[in-house]
């Protein structure tokens, strides 16, 4: 039997996975400004543009490589990273 998941409305992203990118975004904003960074300074030591950075904060995703980058920026990568450790 196939298995169903609810799409939405991000052109058939999973409902799981939207909430998920649109939790990371409103993370990645916060750790941004309690470290007092601009997008401009985040996107600058990340290696990124500014739209990345707000792609990312609007939860509207990127490539695994930026959300890494940003989240090094920001110095939480090692949090991210553990997070993802079985």
């Amino acid at each position: 039997m196939a298995r169903r998941c609810a799409i939405g409305a991000l052109g058939g992203t999973p409902v799981s996975v939207s909430r998920a990118l649109r939790q990371m975004g409103s993370d990645l904003a916060t750790w941004r400004k309690l470290r007092q960074l601009t997008v401009e300074e985040v996107a600058d030591r990340a290696g990124v543009g500014r739209s990345t950075v707000l792609r990312l904060e609007g939860g509207k995703g990127s490539s695994l490589e930026n959300l890494l980058r940003v989240a090094r920026a920001l110095g939480v990568l090692e949090s991210l990273a553990g997070a993802a450790d079985p």
